[in-house]
């Protein structure tokens, strides 16, 4: 029996809208408080959903103020979706915090 050859696909090709229709879902806005109490907004991306929670990565400069106790709240958006986080833990040296909900979102 003569081995069958494999069949590839030729990678799909995005432009930058088709990046961000695709990437979308996975990308929200992540709103809170400065240490002055200021409003500050930023992004992150969600990292991945296990056992009903959802993890997403941002930059620790947006959530900062939230490494103390008590901290402002944390909100993450996406269209007309908006969740409640929390910051889970963060490397300062990286600039990057990993934020945790409640629901399941997509990941990219």
């Amino acid at each position: 029996m003569e081995p069958q050859a494999a069949t590839t696909k030729a990678p799909e090709i995005l432009n930058a809208d088709g990046i961000a229709k695709k990437a979308g879902p996975s990308v929200w806005s992540v709103n809170s408080l400065d240490d002055a109490g200021r409003p500050i907004e930023g992004s992150g991306f969600i990292a991945g959903s296990f056992g009903g929670q959802t993890y997403l990565i941002t930059s620790l400069a947006v959530v900062r103020a939230a490494t103390r106790i008590p901290g402002p709240d944390i909100v993450i958006r996406n269209g007309g979706t908006e969740i409640k986080a929390t910051l889970w833990t963060w490397q300062e040296e990286r600039d990057l915090a990993l934020l945790v909900t409640n629901r399941t979102a997509p990941s990219l």
